[in-house]
């Protein structure tokens, strides 16, 4: 931390300032989000120039708008899914930082667990709600 080795003389109230800020939850959280959906746009990016044919029509040649229009929609696509998870990661690591008052390794184990959980459950419960809809329209259509 700054404020620790140079020590809260040495700096100007706009200085003080801007640490507080860049040590709070809701500044942690819209870095991680953004940085996290630039990571994934280059990561989309990346995917789409490996894989293009992903929604475009196979049976003919695509032209260079469509493969364009894929990139675009692919780079978006994840870059959303990547900024959810560092959010997602920031929250809870700088909600159990604040509850332990604490900075250390424990901190990201903690939170890697809890975000997976997170995305476990949904995923589950996702499942579950299809899995029942489609035994009772299964079962509507035998009658």
């Amino acid at each position: 931390m700054i404020s620790n080795q140079m020590g809260v003389q040495g700096m100007n109230q706009q200085e003080k300032q801007m640490i507080a800020v860049m040590e709070s939850c809701p500044a942690k959280c819209v870095m991680s989000g953004v940085g996290g959906f630039g990571m994934g746009a280059i990561f989309g990016l990346f995917t789409a120039s490996v894989d293009p044919m992903y929604t475009i029509n196979s049976q003919r040649v695509p032209t260079m708008k469509e493969i364009a229009r894929e990139m675009g929609t692919r780079a978006y696509s994840t870059g959303k899914n990547f900024a959810v998870l560092g959010i997602m990661f920031s929250a809870f690591e700088c909600n159990i930082e604040t509850y332990r008052a604490k900075t250390d390794l424990y901190n990201g184990f903690l939170s890697g667990f809890l975000t997976g959980g997170v995305l476990g459950i949904v995923t589950i419960t996702i499942n579950i709600y299809f899995i029942i809809s489609s035994l009772i329209l299964r079962f509507e259509s035998r009658h």
